[in-house]
């Protein structure tokens, strides 16, 4: 789905087209902090991860939101930790039964997470385009703490916790957001589609990319 001001951005004005120009140049690596961006892949998980690179090199343009979504057990490339503790029920699990405990309570607060009235809401902005690959599945990327009003992203800083993990969510273009990832020939909306491409913040994201209200030349729903 494309979001954008209700006349769309040739009918805006001056006032508009300050802020795309606003935004452009917060679309900078200055000052930022770290996503570490994965293509999910873990022991075993063979046709899915041949297919996830079926089409190509999976390229991902400066400006890719990343949703909080809930906790990572082995890093952004194996979330849920499936090399240890296969989906398999005939293998033998490599968790402690009070880490399975453990886990499962988290999970649970994951599930919960969308009820949740006054927490804050948490999303992270790349700066700069990167490229995964079959080889390189992993890549550390410049990013800020993305704030919406109209989105309900309010968290201003967030904290480097590999323990929680982003998934992709949008691309800013302009003063748009993208949300549609329907072309299966493309890999990076394959990918995204699917869940497939994954984040944890590295290194405290302590700068703002804010898109403005839609009142102010921003999105609407």
């Amino acid at each position: 789905m494309l979001l954008s001001v209700k006349d769309g951005p040739m009918h805006l004005g001056k006032a508009a087209a300050l802020v795309l120009v606003m935004i452009a140049a917060r679309l900078s690596p200055a000052a930022a902090g770290t996503l570490n961006i994965c293509a999910e892949h873990y022991k075993d998980d063979g046709e899915d991860f041949v297919e996830e690179f079926l089409h190509g090199q999976i390229t991902l343009p400066a400006g890719t939101i990343f949703d909080y979504t809930g906790h990572a057990f082995n890093g952004a490339m194996d979330l849920k930790d499936f090399t240890h503790d296969p989906r398999d029920d005939g293998k033998k699990s490599g968790i402690s039964l009070e880490e399975k405990r453990r886990r499962a309570k988290l999970l649970e607060e994951d599930l919960s997470i969308g009820s949740l009235e006054n927490q804050h809401h948490l999303a992270a902005v790349t700066m700069s385009p990167v490229v995964l690959t079959n080889y390189r599945l992993c890549v550390d990327v410049a990013a800020r703490a993305f704030v919406s009003p109209d989105w309900r992203e309010d968290a201003e800083i967030i904290f480097a916790d590999p323990s929680i993990y982003f998934q992709l969510y949008g691309v800013v273009r302009g003063d748009q957001i993208n949300t549609d990832f329907d072309d299966d020939g493309n890999p990076f909306e394959f990918a995204s589609s699917r869940g497939e491409l994954n984040a944890t913040v590295t290194k405290t994201l302590n700068t703002m990319f804010t898109l403005p209200p839609k009142d102010d030349g921003g999105i609407s729903r």
